[in-house]
């Protein structure tokens, strides 16, 4: 019994010194690339099954989204990467080719804007 409790308690404080630093934060992720409202549908529909993040907006006129996410479970270069997944361009990350082509015309960029 008593090694149970030593355990408990040690497992209880290797959680609090593990996620003590964590912040939950929120963050203007540039969109560079999304046209319409389906855009931003794939974009925060897609987040809705990544884990660390809390929400996610988008904000289709100043394409920009806005990301509020558990920096202890994920950060902003694998958030980006996960947009680019989706077919986006996400600040400096480019858009996955191979998704971006599978995208509707409407969520594609215009020829003289590519």
């Amino acid at each position: 019994m008593k090694k149970v409790i030593i355990m408990a308690i040690g497992l209880l404080l290797f959680g609090i010194i593990a996620c003590g630093d964590g912040k939950v934060v929120t963050v203007e992720v540039s969109l560079p690339t999304i046209q319409c409202g389906m855009c931003e549908n794939t974009i925060e529909q897609g987040f809705g099954k990544i884990k660390g993040v809390v929400k996610m907006d988008v904000d289709l006129e100043k394409k920009v989204g806005y990301v509020t996410y558990k920096d202890w479970v994920i950060d902003l270069a694998r958030i980006e990467k996960a947009i680019a997944e989706l077919g986006y361009k996400a600040n400096n990350t480019p858009a996955d080719p191979m998704v971006y082509n599978k995208l509707a015309n409407c969520c594609k960029l215009p020829e003289d804007q590519k």
